[in-house]
């Protein structure tokens, strides 16, 4: 019997602590917003009661007579052109020329060789004699080209250039 009750006090207790975890955010917002500072409060006593006031006269009487022709706007004889939008062009990639061996020479740096050809189209590592050997894929698609350019700790030691 004993046990019982400590069950079910347990379970009252799990229950309460799970509505109180999810109802605290609710509370918090509730008490957040009835604090926020409202527009008006801040009015002096006089200036409250002029908009009181303001409140209570009746609305002006509608005109019973033709207005002036100098109150009637004329519409313009031509609208005024607009400005000319001025569409912004994308910033140009800057035009890089397409590796042939003879333009890479031997030992030549992996920086140097990314500023002047811009990033490869594939780059392939492996390790051969324990070292790592990185293999550069330039692709020119329209000529049917593929320059492969293959550097051993970040030096040009081959450049060949392939037909697809």
């Amino acid at each position: 019997m004993e046990t019982e009750k400590r069950e079910t006090a347990f379970s009252l207790a799990i229950a309460f602590g799970v509505a109180l975890v999810l109802l605290t955010p609710l509370v918090v917002y509730v008490m957040l917003r009835w604090n926020e500072e409202r527009p008006g409060l801040r009015q002096s006593a006089s200036a409250t009661e002029a908009a009181q006031s303001q409140k209570q006269r009746p609305a002006a009487a509608p005109r019973e007579f033709a207005p002036d022709e100098s109150e009637v706007r004329k519409p313009a004889s031509r609208p005024s052109p607009m400005p000319p939008t001025l569409v912004q062009q994308p910033p140009r990639l800057p035009v890089r020329v397409f590796p042939a061996p003879s333009d890479i020479p031997m030992g030549m740096d992996k920086t140097k060789l990314l500023a002047s050809f811009g990033k490869p189209s594939m780059v392939t590592t492996e390790v051969s004699d324990g070292r790592a050997l990185e293999t550069f894929h330039y692709l020119k698609p329209e000529a049917g080209t593929e320059t492969v350019i293959q550097l051993r700790a970040g030096r040009v030691v081959n450049a060949t250039s392939e037909y697809y």
